[in-house]
């Protein structure tokens, strides 16, 4: 569980884990999970942006997250430049590539953390939807993605 003080800013969020994991040495991204051990299929929540973190869109205390969880482990994380993420070092490559190696990254710490997960779905919001289709690599955004507006 992530809680923050009175005096800070940062989003409360309540989720049954929290890690950090650092694709690469500059950069660390901050991984929460709802209801770990729920299915052998997480949903992998891909926020929009970029440059916006993912708890703006999607609040763990969200009625439907809630509800997901009950079924299957949900991943939220921030993508690099975005949200609660952490850069050592002004100019680290953003690029469409970094990302996805960034949420492949983060798909793999999961399935090593829980063993019962065995299967990802993702669902994206807007900038998330391409990132989903570049990381499964599709060449459309629709058809396979749920995209919320």
């Amino acid at each position: 569980m992530l809680s923050c003080s009175d005096d800070d800013d940062s989003p409360k969020v309540a989720a049954e884990a929290y890690f950090e994991v650092s694709p690469e040495a500059n950069v660390t991204l901050p991984v929460w999970v709802l209801s770990p051990s729920a299915d052998e299929t997480a949903l992998v929540i891909v926020h929009g942006g970029p440059g916006v973190g993912a708890i703006g869109f999607f609040d763990p205390e969200q009625a439907v997250l809630k509800e997901i969880a009950k079924v299957h482990p949900t991943i939220i994380y921030d993508q690099r430049s975005a949200g609660g993420i952490i850069q050592g070092k002004p100019g680290t490559d953003i690029s469409i590539n970094k990302h996805v190696s960034d949420l492949k990254f983060v798909v793999d710490e999961v399935k090593k953390r829980y063993s019962n997960i065995k299967k990802v779905v993702l669902l994206g919001h807007s900038w998330g939807v391409q990132l989903s289709a570049k990381f499964a690599g599709c060449s459309c955004s629709f058809g396979r993605w749920i995209h919320f507006h």
